[in-house]
């Protein structure tokens, strides 16, 4: 299987019921073997799905006409050797103020904005976000 991993931003465009959300988005990548983390801050999303490249390929098409977000930008789509994420089959983490000092570290304005990231920016924020999920 050839690994892959996609990391993309996105615009909210409605109120969500981020449970339902959650629960089908679970549902859905344990079925193809995905994981993965999603951020949101009502606003945006930024999102990493890591899988075979097949997989997240579906995931990605489906993604341009889903009609919860729009100017989706993708700052990664690449091969990788191993699972960043792979203790989740889909984690949410809403971005709030107890995390202000890690959202601040890495967005280019005074307010959390991910079109501003790159792919490496864009990784380390996610990378340094897990914590607030993992405990660790």
């Amino acid at each position: 299987m050839h690994l892959v991993r996609l990391v993309y931003v996105s615009t909210v465009l409605a109120d969500l019921d981020l449970n339902e959300l959650s629960k089908l988005a679970q549902t859905n990548n344990l079925k193809h073997n995905l994981s993965g983390l999603l951020a949101f801050d009502r606003k945006y999303f930024i999102q990493v799905v890591e899988g075979g490249r097949t997989a997240v390929s579906g995931l990605l098409a489906n993604l341009f006409s889903d009609p919860r977000h729009k100017d989706v930008v993708i700052l990664e789509f690449d091969y990788v050797d191993k699972r960043d994420f792979g203790q989740w089959s889909m984690q949410f983490v809403p971005l709030d103020t107890s995390m202000k000092q890690t959202i601040f570290k890495h967005s280019v304005g005074k307010t959390f904005d991910p079109y501003g990231f790159t792919k490496n920016s864009a990784l380390s924020f996610l990378m340094d976000i897990r914590p607030a999920v993992t405990g660790k």
